[in-house]
């Protein structure tokens, strides 16, 4: 919750400035492991950076595996390696924590649900999910 807090309040500040700070102001806590998408509509693109055991999918026009950093923030994470790929109109994008599997393919498990995003959280935690894990989602439908 308190990087959640931290990121809450400097949304402002550039996304390395932002996991780093965060790394710091966490510290006192167990620390967490933290992805970020930041998405520039006018360029068509996003730019994805993760620290610990988050993933990252792009899947539509084309399709890209996103991947984090090693180390948790809040304990002295080492370094982000932010990647920005191409992301337009009709686009999605989904981070996901380790508790799903790094194979996931979307496409197979959320035929006919492209509109209903909860939906398709739901049926990839059932179809990928990891049962000795817990499983965080977040989709992207960029449109």
């Amino acid at each position: 919750m308190a990087a959640l807090k931290y990121v809450g309040n400097h949304l402002d500040s550039p996304m390395e400035k932002l996991f780093r700070d965060c790394d710091l102001a966490i510290r006192s806590t167990r620390g967490v492991a933290m992805g970020m998408v930041i998405v520039d509509s006018t360029e068509d693109c996003l730019t994805f950076a993760g620290a610990g055991n988050i993933h990252g999918l792009i899947y539509g026009e084309s399709r890209w595996r996103l991947t984090s950093d090693s180390g948790i923030i809040g304990a002295r994470f080492k370094s982000l390696a932010p990647e920005t790929r191409p992301f337009h109109p009709g686009d999605t994008v989904m981070m996901f924590t380790d508790g799903i599997k790094s194979s996931v393919s979307p496409d197979k498990s959320v035929s006919g649900l492209s509109d209903d995003l909860t939906g398709m959280a739901e049926q990839i935690l059932v179809d990928w999910g990891l049962d000795q894990d817990d499983c965080g989602i977040l989709i992207c439908h960029y449109g």
